[in-house]
């Protein structure tokens, strides 16, 4: 039994591999040598990438290749399957035109080379020069797109804007305009004074509460927006 692989050690690793002739090959040797623990390490290899500067990303790609043209030779053959499931959503992270050239170079060699059929590196290749999402990430996003998740979606945000309605016309209709000095000036004694400071201060909370809200419902609003073009 494969002992348990520390998470923390792989990020580290992951995080100080160099461009360099030697870093690279030596962390992807111990990356074969851990194929045990696959999975985690090509997960954890995309989420290094997606929070890293353009020059360690195009870096972890160079690992990702030295892993992946190395690895059927030692036995270690997951991890191609791995990456071939990982890749397309990491693509969209290896744009910037500082490193696409190099990136499109490395695919390229892929398709050449034949270590992907030709169909899957066309669209990783299509995906690097375009925003569009490769077939495979799409396919996946489809698989995983719950119209249950859709619907609690939908009804939490009627709810809020229900709400956000509802606040904006209590506020259209209350009694002390925070906004003018001229209700100030009509004042004559301490009392008229007291009833409006009271006034004053819960008008100035109902707005208060009133742009928390309102910028929960524009939140609410971007995250359905995406639920709905991840089931499209």
């Amino acid at each position: 039994m494969a002992k348990q692989m520390n998470p923390e050690n792989v990020i580290k690793k992951l995080k100080s591999v160099s461009n360099t002739q030697d870093s690279i090959p030596m962390l992807s040797l111990w990356i074969i040598h851990h194929k045990a623990h696959h999975k985690l390490i090509v997960d954890l290899w995309l989420k290094v990438l997606k929070n890293s500067k353009a020059s360690h990303r195009l870096t972890l790609l160079y690992l990702c290749n030295d892993v992946i043209q190395n690895c059927r030779r030692k036995n270690a053959a997951m991890y191609k399957d791995a990456y071939m499931d990982t890749l397309p959503e990491a693509v969209s992270h290896l744009r910037e035109e500082s490193i696409r050239p190099n990136v499109q170079r490395v695919m390229k060699i892929w398709a050449k080379r034949g270590v992907f059929d030709t169909e899957y590196t066309d669209q990783l290749l299509a995906a690097l020069l375009t925003n569009r999402a490769p077939e495979k990430l799409r396919n996946k996003l489809l698989v995983e797109y719950k119209t249950t998740g859709l619907i609690s979606e939908i009804t939490q945000f009627k709810q809020l804007e229900d709400k956000i309605e509802v606040d904006e016309k209590r506020l259209r209709t209350t009694r002390v305009d925070v906004s003018s000095t001229e209700a100030i000036k009509k004042l004559k004694d301490k009392v008229g004074g007291e009833k409006f400071s009271r006034e004053f201060e819960e008008s100035a909370t109902q707005l208060d509460d009133f742009i928390s809200q309102f910028e929960k419902y524009v939140e609410r609003r971007k995250h359905l927006l995406d639920v709905l073009e991840k089931g499209t």
